[in-house]
């Protein structure tokens, strides 16, 4: 016989190095993977475009006041943040910073 008869050749229907399965292991494992996705869908843009709305808003509302403060310290030379803020608070209230410009940004 030649020596390529002696190498032993892999069951018929399965690569080299890997198990035979037969055709119901081949549907259970089919099943198994569609059941992992089962009631579950593609996210769409509607589904990330609140929560990065919300970011935004959450990001305005903090920041703008900070934004008011930096304007004041910059318009007026030796203004500390403290006393900034107090007088735009003393000048205008904390509706203030809604009518001054924290609805439009």
């Amino acid at each position: 016989s030649s020596p390529r008869a002696s190498i032993a050749q892999p069951a018929s229907g399965s690569k080299p190095g890997q198990r035979p399965q037969n055709k119901q292991n081949k549907k259970k494992a089919i099943r198994a993977a569609m059941a992992g996705n089962a009631g579950k869908r593609k996210a769409t843009p509607l589904d990330t475009l609140p929560p990065i709305c919300g970011g935004a808003l959450v990001t305005s509302i903090v920041m703008y006041p900070a934004d008011v403060v930096r304007a004041i310290c910059m318009s007026n030379p030796g203004t500390g943040a403290g006393a900034a803020l107090k007088g735009f608070l003393e000048a205008h209230g904390v509706m203030g910073f809604v009518k001054q410009g924290l609805v439009a940004e």
